[in-house]
C-alpha cells in the first residue's frame, strides 16, 4: 500500500490466502525456516518487522530470479493496515480492487490524529499490541487539552540500546553515551532517566539501560521486554489533537463504533474479561472494562478508566457482595448511570467475578445480560467458606441469596445468557437453579507457543500450604525427581520477580497441582500448547480425603430452592469422598483432551520420561484451533443477539413507555423493575445494618 512502499514493506498480510499443496511453496518455506535461528519468535526478524509473513517476504529479495518469478504482485487484494483510508480515492486510484482490508474506520478521531502525529514524525506506525500502549482514555484526553497541558502525541521505539535526544526543533539523534547525548543536548535541560520494563502481566523488572532526555518538560513511560517491542510517549503540544477531542466529545456515544458491540465489564478480578479481551475484539466486539481489583496491572486494559467506575468499587473486598448496604448500592448505581451517555451505548453486559453483581444491572434491561460463571453462585451473597467474607455474612446472607437465585432465573426468562467457562459450574449452577446452563470455555489465547529450550519440568500452580516445608505430596515429588535425576521445580522459584508466558512455554512440561477445579492459570498454560500433568482422578481424591488439597473448591453451603425437582446428583458442598468422585471429573483437567494423568507419583516419574511431549503439545494446538473456532462463532451469535435486542428495545411500542421513563429522573428501582420485567410482586431485601438507615 501507499506508505508501505515509503517504508519498503510490501509483505503479504499474515492473513492472506497460501497454497498448501504446492510442494514448491513448501520448499521456499524450509529455506526460510533454516535462515533463522530456531529460538526466534515466530520465525521472525529482529525489530519491529517481525513474523512469518515478513520473514517469507524478505527473505525472496535475496533470491535468484527464477523464485522470484514465483512471487506476483496485484492489487486484487490490499491490505492498508492503520493508514487513513477512504473509499472514493482507494476506488480511483486501484480500479481492480475486490477485498480492501483497513482498521482505520473503527479509529477515534482523537486516535487518527494520534496516528498521523506518528507517521509525520517517525515515518511508521505502531504494530500490534502496542495500539493499546499508544491509546489512552478519551476522557484523560480531553482533560488534557481542555486545561492545555502537554498532550502525548507520539511514540519513539526504545527497543534498540541506544540513548536518544532530541532537539528544539524536534530532530532526533541517536548517541551511544551520555557524553554524547549532552552535547546534542547542550543548550536545553539534560536529565539522566533509568528505564524499568513491564511484562505483559504487569510484572515489573528492574532497570538494566540508562536513557538521557534533553526535551524539556520531558516524560518517559519507557518499558522494555524480551521478544516485543515497547514505546514510551514523548509528549508535545498540538492543537489538532484538541480539535480531534472536541470532535469526538460532540459525538453523541450512541453513534461510536458503528457495527461494533459494545461491551460492559465491571467484575472485581480481571482475568475472566482479560483472558477473553483479544478474542472479543477479534470479533467486532469492543470491551469496556472497569474492573476495580489490584490484579487488573496484569491485564492493563481492564483497570478502571478516568473518570472511573462509579458507585461499585473493590470497598476492602466489601464490593463482592455490594455491601453494607446492597438495596441502597443497587439503587445508587442505577441514579449514577440512568443517563449516562456510555452505558446508553453499551449492547451487553458480561458479569463473572462475581455474577451475583449482575443485580446490578437488572434495571437496564434493554441489554444483554450475560452470566459467565467462572466460579460458584454463591460467591458475593452466602459464602461463608471464603474466610475473607465470613465478616460480611449475616442473617440476611440467606434471603440474599435466595433473591440472587430467583433474579438469576429472570435474567435468563428475560432471553439473558446463562454460561460458566468451566463443566463444574455448568453442573454447579444447574443443580442450584434449575435452568440450562453453556459451556463455554475461556481462551486465554497467548502469542506465545510450547518451543521447550531449558532442562525444568515445572510446578504448579499453588497455594501456600502445598508450598510449605514439609508438605508430604510436593516434598515426596520433587524426592523422587531428584533420584530420577529429573529437574522439577516451582514455577515461583524460578521466576521469584515474574515471568512471561514464553517463559513458561520454553518449558519441557508442567506438572499441574490443583487446588481447585477450574482455574484461569490452566486455560492460560493450555493455550500456551505446554504438556500438563495432573493427577488421576482417584489419587486427587485421595489427597484430598488425606490432605485437603481441593478444600477452595467450596465456595459456601447455600440450600438449594425447594421447588427444585430432586436431582441425581448429591449436594456439592458435602465435601465426603463419594460427593467429591462424582463433582471432580468435572474439573478443567478432566475435561479437556490430551491432559497426562497418572495415578502416583512414582506412574509420574516414568510419564516424565517416556512420554511424547512434542506430540502432546501438537495434539493440544489441534484443539485449541477448533476450540478458538467454536468461541468465536458462538461469541458472534450473542453479540448479533445483544445488537438486535438494543436495537429492538429502542424501537418497539413497549419500549417506547420504558424510554420516556428512562429520560425522566430515576425511578425507585422496585418500581422499575415491576414495570420493566413484567412482574406484579418484586421486593429487594431491606438493608438492616444501622447505618443503611434511610436519612
Amino acid at each position: 500500500y501507499d506508505q508501505g512502499d515509503e517504508r519498503s514493506d510490501m509483505h503479504l498480510n499474515g492473513n492472506s490466502l497460501y497454497c498448501l499443496d504446492d510442494g514448491a511453496f513448501f520448499e521456499y518455506a524450509e529455506l526460510v525456516k533454516r535462515s533463522f535461528p530456531e529460538d526466534t519468535p515466530g520465525c521472525g526478524l529482529p525489530g519491529p518487522e517481525h513474523g512469518y509473513d515478513h520473514t517469507l517476504y524478505k527473505f525472496r529479495r535475496d533470491m535468484p530470479e527464477e523464485v522470484k518469478r514465483k512471487f506476483v504482485e496485484a492489487e486484487y487484494v490490499i491490505n492498508f493496515g492503520p493508514e487513513e483510508y477512504h473509499e472514493e480515492n482507494v476506488r480511483e486510484k486501484y480500479p481492480n480492487l475486490y477485498l480492501a482490508h483497513s482498521k482505520h474506520r473503527f479509529f477515534s478521531n482523537v486516535f487518527k490524529q494520534r496516528l498521523r502525529s506518528s507517521w509525520e514524525i517517525m515515518r511508521d506506525y505502531p504494530r500490534g499490541s502496542d495500539y493499546s500502549r499508544l491509546e489512552l482514555s478519551f476522557d484523560d484526553e480531553a482533560v488534557l487539552c481542555k486545561e492545555r497541558r502537554r498532550a502525548p502525541v507520539y511514540q519513539i521505539d526504545v527497543s534498540r540500546r541506544e540513548f536518544q535526544c532530541k532537539d528544539d526543533a524536534g530532530r532526533r539523534a541517536l548517541a551511544t553515551s551520555k557524553q554524547e547525548c549532552a552535547q546534542h543536548c547542550s543548550k536545553l535541560e539534560y536529565k539522566e532517566m533509568y528505564m524499568s520494563w513491564t511484562t505483559e502481566l504487569g510484572r515489573t523488572y528492574e532497570p538494566r539501560e540508562k536513557w538521557c532526555t534533553c526535551f524539556p518538560s520531558y516524560c518517559s513511560n519507557g518499558t522494555h521486554d524480551r521478544g516485543f517491542t515497547f514505546y514510551r510517549i514523548l509528549p508535545t503540544e498540538n492543537p489538532e489533537l484538541c480539535r480531534a477531542v472536541d470532535m469526538d466529545e460532540k459525538e453523541p456515544w450512541v453513534h461510536r463504533f458503528p457495527g461494533r458491540t459494545y461491551i460492559w465489564n465491571t467484575d472485581l478480578h480481571a482475568a475472566p474479561i482479560g483472558c477473553n479481551y483479544d478474542l472479543f475484539e477479534a470479533i467486532g466486539g469492543v470491551v469496556h472494562a472497569e474492573v476495580d481489583f489490584p490484579n487488573c496491572v496484569h491485564f492493563p486494559r481492564t483497570c478502571p478508566n478516568s473518570p472511573g467506575l462509579k458507585v461499585l468499587s473493590h470497598n476492602n473486598w466489601g464490593g463482592f457482595g455490594l455491601e453494607p448496604c446492597p438495596r441502597r448500592m443497587r439503587q445508587d448505581f442505577m441514579n449514577a448511570y440512568w443517563r449516562d451517555g456510555i452505558m446508553k451505548r453499551v449492547d451487553l453486559v458480561i458479569c463473572s467475578h462475581p455474577i451475583a453483581n449482575c443485580e446490578l444491572y437488572l434495571p437496564f434491561n434493554d441489554k444483554l445480560l450475560v452470566v459467565y460463571a467462572t466460579t460458584r453462585a454463591e460467591f458475593g451473597r452466602w459464602d461463608d467458606g471464603v474466610h475473607w467474607r465470613k465478616p460480611f455474612l449475616h442473617d440476611q446472607s440467606f434471603v440474599r441469596w435466595l433473591h440472587w437465585v430467583e433474579n438469576l432465573c429472570m435474567i435468563a426468562r428475560n432471553g439473558g445468557v446463562i454460561a460458566a467457562n468451566n463443566m463444574y459450574d455448568v453442573k454447579y449452577l444447574e443443580y442450584f437453579t434449575g435452568l440450562k446452563v453453556e459451556y463455554l470455555p475461556t481462551w486465554c489465547g497467548k502469542d506465545a507457543l510450547y518451543s521447550p529450550s531449558r532442562a525444568e519440568f515445572l510446578l504448579g500452580p499453588y497455594r501456600t500450604t502445598l508450598k510449605d516445608e514439609g508438605h508430604p505430596v510436593t516434598t515426596r515429588l520433587l524426592k523422587l525427581a531428584s533420584e530420577a535425576e529429573l529437574v522439577v521445580n516451582w514455577i515461583s522459584e524460578i521466576y521469584q520477580h515474574g515471568y512471561s508466558f514464553q517463559d513458561i512455554a520454553s518449558h519441557r512440561a508442567l506438572i499441574f497441582l490443583p487446588y481447585q477445579t477450574s482455574t484461569m492459570s490452566f486455560f492460560e498454560f493450555y493455550r500456551l500448547a505446554i504438556p500438563i500433568f495432573a493427577p488421576s482422578l482417584r489419587l486427587l481424591l485421595e489427597w484430598q480425603e488425606r490432605h485437603h488439597v481441593m478444600d477452595e473448591t467450596v465456595y459456601g453451603h447455600p440450600n438449594r430452592p425447594t421447588h427444585l425437582a430432586k436431582s441425581i446428583y448429591p449436594n456439592p458442598n458435602n465435601n465426603v469422598p463419594e460427593t467429591n468422585a462424582v463433582w471432580y471429573q468435572w474439573s478443567d483437567f478432566y475435561v479437556f483432551p490430551h491432559v497426562i494423568l497418572f495415578d502416583s507419583l512414582e506412574e509420574l516419574m516414568i510419564k516424565l520420561r517416556s512420554v511424547d511431549l512434542f506430540e502432546v503439545s501438537a495434539k493440544m494446538i489441534l484443539h485449541n484451533a477448533d476450540e478458538e473456532d467454536h468461541l468465536k462463532k458462538r461469541w458472534k451469535t450473542v453479540f448479533q443477539k445483544a445488537k438486535e435486542r438494543h436495537s429492538r428495545k429502542a424501537k418497539d411500542p413497549s419500549a417506547r413507555l420504558l424510554k420516556l421513563m428512562h429520560d425522566s429522573s430515576p425511578p425507585d428501582i422496585e418500581k422499575w423493575t415491576r414495570v420493566a420485567y413484567n412482574k406484579s410482586e418484586y421486593k429487594i431485601p431491606r438493608d438492616n445494618l444501622p447505618q443503611c438507615k434511610q436519612v
